[in-house]
């Protein structure tokens, strides 16, 4: 699964077009914050408007403390507003050239639509396009959409795996990102449902909801990142679960595990394989591929979990699917719906 957590802020990226000349900033200089960027956080809002400087040099001047809000030391996380005064100090940034993204690319995103009006458009994300650019992937989705726009004022909400496919949905403003931002995590009246084909009879036909709750935290192995989970056997509880390493006993990565929650529920079952939704209460990266493989039943063709879980190579292709995200906003309610990939025929399920 994606980290499905909305986003507070989507970091912008350089423009499309730029020489190749690096520009000095020999000496100190202040930016007068507009209006419009209202409560955003200081290094995304400095992402946005320092071109060509690595962000995690952004991020070594704040720690130096010399990047100052009023004349004030702050940190990455303080809050701007419209008039604040930010100071710069002395950056070498270097332009980048970036070529216009193929037309195939462009023609897919266009094609995937499922839903747009003036604030939100909602897409059936392909598999192997990123909901944003990444190493040696220079056009994700939001890149698109803000060259097809010629303007950066679109933002992701959330996010999906490289390979996951499904509804992904990009806000028009700031604005109407916070408000979704702010009803994204409640489970009365939001909701964010996957199906997926897993391995197996899941729970030996059990047809009730299974609730997986385990806390995630990120570890190397064999080179790659993936997310382990400490399982629990907790409903609501947000006690660490009895049998995981005590804190003392814990590594770093286990300190920081954070608690996910999903849904599970078997809808069909053929031969060796179980059609399956999940309702993802918590948004962690990974979270039901993980769960799912933890409870015993990975996701047919995740070449990461499933081997974990079963050591067996697998070569299909993922079957995982953002189905439906509901949400009530303004006395609204919005309902996107992403019919299923091929993937899922090949199994026999066909979802209406």
């Amino acid at each position: 699964m994606a980290n499905d957590q909305a986003y507070a802020e989507y970091p912008q990226h350089d423009d499309y077009q730029h020489d190749d000349t690096p520009n000095d900033i020999p000496r100190v200089t202040y930016i007068e914050v507009p209006e419009g960027h209202e409560e955003r956080r200081l290094d995304n809002f400095l992402v946005s408007r320092i071109k060509g400087v690595p962000k995690s040099h952004i991020y070594a001047i704040i720690r130096s403390g010399e990047v100052r809000i009023n004349s004030k030391r702050s940190k990455a996380s303080s809050r701007i507003d419209a008039g604040d005064r930010i100071r710069i100090p002395p950056i070498r940034t270097a332009h980048r050239s970036r070529s216009e993204p193929q037309r195939e690319l462009v023609d897919l995103i266009e094609q995937s639509i499922i839903y747009e009006d003036d604030d939100i458009i909602a897409i059936n994300k392909p598999r192997w396009v990123g909901a944003h650019s990444g190493v040696n992937r220079p056009y994700g989705v939001i890149e698109i959409f803000h060259y097809l726009s010629n303007s950066k004022d679109l933002y992701l909400v959330h996010r999906l795996d490289l390979e996951t496919t499904g509804v992904l949905l990009i806000a028009r403003n700031l604005n109407i990102l916070r408000k979704i931002n702010s009803v994204w995590h409640k489970q009365d009246s939001t909701h964010k449902i996957y199906t997926a084909v897993v391995q197996g009879l899941w729970k030996q036909g059990k047809q009730d909801d299974t609730r997986s709750i385990s806390h995630i935290y990120k570890e190397k192995v064999g080179g790659e990142f993936i997310m382990k989970t400490a399982k629990s056997p907790m409903d609501k509880s947000e006690h660490q679960p009895a049998h995981a390493p005590r804190r003392e006993e814990a590594g770093e990565d286990e300190k920081r595990a954070r608690k996910a929650i999903t849904l599970f529920k078997l809808l069909e079952h053929k031969d060796d394989y179980s059609l399956m939704e999940a309702e993802i209460l918590t948004g962690r990266t990974h979270q039901i591929r993980s769960q799912a493989a933890e409870e015993g039943h990975p996701i047919v063709g995740d070449k990461k979990y499933a081997f974990l879980a079963t050591n067996i190579r697998q070569k299909d292709e993922l079957a995982l699917h953002c189905l439906r995200i509901e949400f009530t906003l303004d006395d609204r309610v919005y309902e996107f719906m992403a019919p299923t990939p091929e993937v899922f025929d090949k199994y026999g399920f066909q979802l209406a």
